[in-house]
């Protein structure tokens, strides 16, 4: 998880791209299969985009894998709901990306 957890704000940055484009949401995961990310990133993405070929549910499987959290999955699901995934995907990587630089300052200082 504390490998892959970083690269969330990417893969939802995709994911928004792939929603407003109306590609299919593993199309929008093959970027990451096959980047230069880590190993265990490109792993865990093919395993995420073989389960959404399958039919799981994205968010559900994402969070498995350790992309995201459950409370994000919520948030995610009640946007998607609310037909207005592609901000609320583009929004939450926003936030992760400043989490995520608040805490390597954080721990820079320390």
């Amino acid at each position: 998880r504390w490998i892959v957890r970083p690269h969330s704000a990417e893969v939802l940055r995709s994911l928004a791209g792939a929603v407003g484009m109306g590609v299919p949401l593993d199309r929008g995961l093959d970027l990451f299969v096959s980047s230069s990310n880590p190993m265990v990133v490109q792993r865990r993405m093919a395993t995420v985009r073989l389960a959404i070929s399958h039919g799981e549910p994205c968010w559900q499987v994402l969070a498995r894998e350790g992309f995201l959290k459950d409370r994000e999955v919520v948030l995610i699901e009640a946007a998607q709901r609310a037909g207005n995934l592609p901000w609320a995907l583009n929004t939450l990587a926003d936030n992760l990306d400043r989490r995520l630089n608040f805490r390597i300052i954080a721990a820079l200082e320390v």
